[in-house]
């Protein structure tokens, strides 16, 4: 355990001169896989999510950006008692850890709209969605959610791709989400996050350019990640990557005022890049004097902005530990992979 208490501690210790530190950790894009996928790097699954929400603190906020329950709309060939099973194996571990919202992607409603509504009836689901609609027009789901931590409000706004499905359908986002912010949303919240299910689309952001008020958008569609978030106008947006591979994880640090947030990601990244590459340094006493250089600019940074945010992509691979009791359940339904 010592391996992953460590590797954690690297992800969420970048607070230097803040009074109050929150961090938001981000699942996504599974797509009903419960185990890590069978790639070359055998990673993600929820063993491995677990194991890291053991290792956080109770002021930990944790989100499900969406596309976590099915893979496919089911067909007569599929195993669909199985598909359900596997689907409230993942609602009851949402529930287990105590989730603050789940965003409603458009592979959680591959089964319709009433599943996810007969499991939210079971289990504790957060579930939101701002522009999903029932057979009659009404939002089954609301918009978002505000979490409270530590005297700060952060609120998450849920939005799906476009479509007709099953009983159900979602939407044009966007003069949904003009809607919300024009009705104040962004005056409720210290800080506003967008949980898509979409890729970077050039409405989105354009959308995004175009119109303050979202400080952050996390994309949980397309199979590329990013360590380093993209900007848009005031907007910062980050992807989750594919097969729920990686962890978003948010460090939010900030003061008394909560406003003008300073994205400081490429400037941590840019030390630990230099660090990693010390020991291989030709001319080691220069790489240092640079990364004392480095690292002083991020700290006059931090002080510079007392409210800031920091993004990062936890790969969960082998070196994250698998939390025993949850192997064991989800075992049940799927081979983990290598065994």
């Amino acid at each position: 355990m010592k391996k992953f208490v460590c590797l954690l501690f690297i992800f969420v210790s970048f607070q230097t001169v803040s009074a109050q530190d929150i961090p938001v950790f981000f699942a996504g894009n599974n797509r009903g896989s419960l185990v890590p996928c069978g790639c070359d790097v055998p990673s993600g699954g929820w063993p491995r999510i677990g194991a890291v929400l053991d290792n956080t603190d109770a002021s930990a906020v944790r989100i499900a950006a969406g596309n976590h329950f099915f893979s496919h709309v089911p067909t007569p060939r599929d195993d669909q008692i199985l598909d359900q099973n596997k689907a409230l194996l993942q609602a009851a571990l949402f529930s287990e850890y105590h989730f603050d919202v789940i965003n409603v992607g458009e592979y959680d409603l591959c089964y319709g709209l009433r599943f996810l509504q007969n499991a939210g009836s079971t289990h504790v689901l957060p579930f939101v969605s701002a522009n999903v609609r029932d057979a009659d027009g009404y939002a089954p789901f609301p918009p978002y959610r505000i979490v409270s931590r530590k005297g700060i409000e952060i609120a998450f706004i849920g939005i799906c791709e476009p479509q007709n499905g099953f009983n159900y359908s979602a939407v044009n986002p966007v003069p949904v989400l003009k809607k919300l912010l024009e009705e104040g949303i962004a005056e409720e919240a210290d800080f506003v996050i967008l949980l898509a299910d979409s890729p970077p689309s050039r409405t989105l952001t354009e959308f995004l350019k175009s119109t303050p008020g979202i400080d952050l958008a996390v994309c949980a569609r397309d199979p590329l990640s990013t360590e380093v978030p993209l900007h848009y106008g005031t907007t910062a947006l980050a992807q989750m990557g594919s097969q729920g591979k990686y962890l978003g994880i948010l460090d939010l640090e900030y003061g008394a005022k909560k406003t003008d947030w300073m994205d400081i990601s490429p400037y941590d990244r840019v030390v630990r890049k230099a660090e990693k590459s010390l020991p291989y340094a030709e001319d080691r006493k220069a790489a240092e004097k640079q990364l004392k250089k480095q690292r002083m600019n991020l700290l006059n940074l931090s002080k510079k902005h007392p409210d800031r945010y920091l993004w990062k992509m936890l790969f969960l691979d082998g070196n994250i530990m698998d939390d025993p009791a949850i192997k064991t359940r989800v075992t049940e339904y799927e081979t983990y992979p290598g065994e």
